[in-house]
């Protein structure tokens, strides 16, 4: 059985070496997304809260997910303060990936304040989408913070953690149909 899958692989790669089809290491589409004419990517950003990983800092997180992968992708989150101060997240990048994740933080003592996230995306796609390359940005929601605890007049603090605000880069697709 396992003398079968080897030759049935070696088969497959030469087939593919005569014929045309993506090398070892090189990306292909899989084969539901490959007949698809546009591809979205969305940028989310979370509301400003109390980090649970590191105390004593006011944090946003941010992602962007792809309907299918891309080349590359690049996040960086900013936390911003109404009235002024920016506190840039230590920016992400990843080639042959869907998604990608990113946060930002700024220590308590900046607060009370206004605060809310922005994240910035730049998303390179696989030959044959166009635009070669795209960026986009969304910025959360404007939420009052103290030392990280949420100012809400007694709204649910984890209700509204759990709302994000979103963006859309498009692609499409070159093939001729």
């Amino acid at each position: 059985m396992l003398r079968r899958m080897r030759c049935l692989r070696m088969a497959l790669a030469c087939a593919m070496a005569l014929f045309g089809g993506a090398a070892a290491g090189q990306w292909a589409p899989e084969a539901a997304h490959a007949s698809l004419a546009a591809c979205y990517c969305v940028i989310s950003v979370d509301y400003p809260h109390a980090s649970h990983h590191v105390g004593g800092t006011i944090n946003v997180s941010g992602r962007v997910d792809c309907e299918q992968r891309m080349e590359s992708i690049f996040i960086r989150l900013y936390l911003h303060k109404q009235g002024g101060g920016e506190w840039p997240g230590t920016p992400a990048s990843m080639n042959n990936a869907s998604y990608l994740k990113a946060n930002a933080a700024a220590p308590c003592s900046v607060g009370p304040g206004q605060f809310w996230g922005e994240a910035r995306v730049t998303a390179v796609p696989p030959a044959g989408w166009t635009p070669r390359s795209a960026t986009g940005s969304a910025n959360g929601f404007v939420i009052p913070l103290a030392c990280g605890n949420a100012l809400t007049d007694g709204e649910d603090g984890d209700a509204l953690r759990a709302t994000v605000e979103r963006s859309t880069m498009t692609f499409e697709s070159n093939a001729q149909e």
